[in-house]
């Protein structure tokens, strides 16, 4: 009786191409009497594939890892060019897909949330501390907060808003209360 043991494909994925990538590897598997066999793994080289590729392969916790496609250049050139093509690659490229995956339902709501945590995790190491990158860590510091953080941040907003109504209303008592004063301190004065 044959029985058929399925495995995934390997590939060696390289997130940072320090030089030449060969497309594929060969290993050789030696099964002692049964012979040696051949064996090709294919290269996936981050750098050069997209994000609609990442979405199509279903690689989608890779998403974060496109801030590497900008990290040379702006090492050398944190122009405001450069600085927008990171604002463009945080919001079109990497939260857009994870909000993309999420509502295809492709990635949990955990998911889509480490995803954001990973990625402004990435970001503060690899691109915080240029002093260029202030007005852009504020963009991300809102971009990629936590869902908890979006609701606690719209809890406080609601009550602030309580609060100014009703200090408004609080308010408006006082000039009653100040308008009715007056108005006994007339009747006194006229008896």
């Amino acid at each position: 009786m044959i029985k058929i043991a399925t495995i995934s494909e390997p590939k060696i994925i390289y997130l940072y191409a320090p030089g030449h990538i060969p497309d594929t590897y060969s290993l050789s598997l030696d099964f002692g009497s049964q012979g040696t066999f051949q064996y090709q793994i294919s290269a996936f080289k981050f750098l050069e594939s997209s994000v609609e590729e990442l979405n199509r392969k279903k690689l989608i916790i890779l998403i974060p890892f496109q801030l590497l496609k900008l990290r040379k250049l702006l090492e050398r050139d944190r122009s405001p060019d450069n600085l927008q093509a990171l604002k463009n690659l945080i919001n079109n490229d990497i939260l857009s897909s994870i909000e993309t995956n999420l509502s295809l339902q492709n990635i949990s709501m955990d998911d889509a949330r480490k995803l954001r945590r990973l990625t402004k995790q990435l970001y503060d190491h690899i691109y915080s501390h240029y002093s260029e990158m202030e007005e852009l860590n504020e963009m991300t510091d809102e971009s990629l907060m936590l869902d908890i953080d979006i609701i606690e941040k719209e809890h406080e907003k609601k009550i602030a808003e309580i609060v100014k109504e009703k200090d408004f209303a609080l308010a408006e008592k006082e000039a009653e209360i100040q308008a009715l004063k007056e108005q006994i301190r007339q009747l006194q004065q006229k008896q």
